[in-house]
């Protein structure tokens, strides 16, 4: 095998030292160290595609893929290195004490135009639930974005809170504290067009401002999860931390959905649901 060479840098390009390098596979010479300025030598690297990989405490896992030739060293293999972002802050409960189950979760900004309510519903839903300790603070450790974060918080018995966008402006540490409050419910059932309850459908609520219509809205105006729920087999669901305000009440279930029912809440009635065949 041949050499592999390159230089690790931050995103400033200032050069990082005691990187750990290696190459995937097993060849001899796989793994070394860059020096002061950043560079890396990996001795007797096959033939053929492989990944250079770069590991220090404080950042991203870093590499590049390079094409090693038989018989020539593979020169400038080299690799730019994100810091990971602590993130931190304390949940303040309108009650007084956080109840038990409470979680945050962290999500780097897109920017732009705001993603389809699909979209951010399945990139919600797999957002890893971050622990938060019993007297309300976390501390957790991240990769970010170029555009920012956002921080999202649930409780038991509360309406989520989601942050303002969060820019990051050099610092590795930011402190975001978020106020809950406590919620309210809607409730209702959801039947096909012969009237039968259907189980396992996603009801999820849209808030409206004062005086809006459902087609006057293509996104939640918080960059936040649904608060949504699935209807048991009676056909029943329950939808719990809401803040008081109008609502559109919207299902789908197996390509079909529901016409959106606007209501009022805490003081709605049940509300009823009928799928479209």
């Amino acid at each position: 095998g041949k050499a592999v060479r390159g230089r690790v840098t931050d995103e400033s390009g200032a050069a990082l030292e005691g990187v750990e390098v290696w190459v995937d596979g097993v060849d001899v010479g796989w793994a070394a160290l860059t020096d002061e300025e950043g560079r890396y030598e990996l001795s007797a690297v096959s033939p053929g595609q492989r990944t250079i990989h770069a590991e220090k405490g404080g950042y991203t896992m870093g590499r590049v893929i390079v094409n090693a030739p038989t018989g020539a060293a593979v020169e400038n293999a080299d690799i730019v290195m994100r810091p990971l972002y602590r993130v931190r802050g304390r949940l303040y409960a309108s009650g007084g004490k956080l109840p038990a189950g409470a979680y945050v979760q962290i999500a780097g900004h897109g920017g732009g135009g705001a993603p389809h309510p699909t979209m951010m519903e399945w990139l919600w839903l797999n957002f890893e639930r971050l622990p938060v300790n019993p007297d309300g603070s976390y501390d957790h450790t991240v990769a970010l974005a170029d555009s920012g974060f956002v921080v999202h918080a649930v409780a038991p018995g509360y309406a989520p809170a989601t942050s303002e966008r969060v820019a990051l402006d050099g610092s590795t540490t930011h402190d975001v504290d978020l106020r809950l409050e406590r919620g309210v419910s809607v409730s209702g059932t959801v039947r096909d067009d012969a009237g039968k309850p259907v189980a396992g459908v996603w009801v999820t609520t849209l808030a409206l401002q004062s005086g809006q219509s459902r087609s006057d809205v293509t996104y939640p105006g918080a960059w936040g999860p649904p608060v949504a729920a699935t209807t048991d087999a009676r056909g029943a669901f329950r939808i719990e931390g809401l803040l008081p305000g109008t609502y559109a009440i919207e299902a789908r279930h197996a390509g079909r959905r529901a016409e959106a029912v606007i209501v009022d809440v805490p003081d709605a009635d049940p509300v009823g649901l009928r799928l479209k065949p």
